[in-house]
């Protein structure tokens, strides 16, 4: 039985450790502040049923679920609207002073090596 546990946890440790997901979490945009909506409002909402349904956890728990999956979903989605308008700005502005974005950016990705590596020596 306690093999079976060992196994389970170094799933999920692998599963916790991969690049993918971290990345997934911390490097999209959006992923943060949708999932901390999700929370903020699920937990009023748990805090307010429980008070009117007076210990009756189950229509609480329900309900708290319900508007965590809905506040993330639809913060996540203005959220990635909202900035892939903004890029898309900036996008015609470089555009429209003829300045390629992607190659400015790779540009600036090389500089900056070229700046940490100065830094290291």
């Amino acid at each position: 039985m306690s093999d079976n546990n060992d196994n389970n946890s170094n799933i999920f440790n692998i599963l916790l450790s991969t690049k993918a997901w971290k990345e997934f979490f911390f490097k999209t945009p959006c992923v943060k502040s949708s999932y901390l909506w999700g929370i903020g409002c699920g937990a009023i909402m748990f805090a307010h049923k429980s008070r009117l349904y007076k210990g009756n956890l189950y229509h609480a728990f329900n309900a708290a679920f319900l508007t965590f999956g809905i506040t993330s979903s639809a913060s996540f989605m203005f959220c990635t609207t909202e900035y892939n308008n903004r890029h898309q700005a900036i996008r015609d502005a470089f555009l429209k002073k003829g300045i390629n974005y992607d190659d400015n950016k790779n540009n600036n990705k090389n500089n900056n090596n070229n700046i940490e590596n100065t830094y290291k020596r």
